[in-house]
């Protein structure tokens, strides 16, 4: 629905493992990443974009990597973030569907699973989805 609605402002790359097709992920849990990337990522850059959808095994895991090359966040603020989606007793006030998404992996699968993210300003933001290889059939 994005790409249809704002595909004159960014292109979409998919780069899937076809090894992860027999495995279920959490309901909603790229969406709402997919869509941050749009909005706060690739909406406000004045150029043209590229959002890249990457889905892989490694080891017992399966990473998604979503990344775009828009506006990115300074160091100090995606620490911040870091921080507080790997604290528990921390309720996020702001990024409530990164935090929603991080926190049901968290209480499906662990805490040693859930959401990273990495940007540079102005060059874009990776957020890296892990949870174990299960299937959840």
């Amino acid at each position: 629905i994005l790409e249809l609605r704002y595909g004159n402002i960014f292109e979409v790359i998919w780069d899937i493992d076809e090894a992860i097709m027999d495995y279920s992920i959490i309901k909603i849990c790229l969406q709402p990443i997919v869509e941050n990337a749009v909005y706060h990522g690739l909406k406000p850059k004045d150029a043209h974009g590229v959002l890249k959808i990457r889905g892989e095994c490694q080891k017992k895991d399966i990473v998604f990597t979503i990344s775009d090359n828009g506006v990115g966040m300074d160091t100090k603020l995606v620490e911040e973030i870091n921080q507080k989606l790997n604290d528990s007793e921390n309720q996020m006030e702001d990024h409530i569907g990164t935090y929603n998404v991080n926190q049901r992996i968290k209480i499906v699968f662990g805490k040693e699973y859930g959401v990273n993210i990495e940007s540079v300003e102005n060059h874009g933001t990776s957020v890296i989805i892990r949870i174990p290889i299960v299937n959840l059939h």
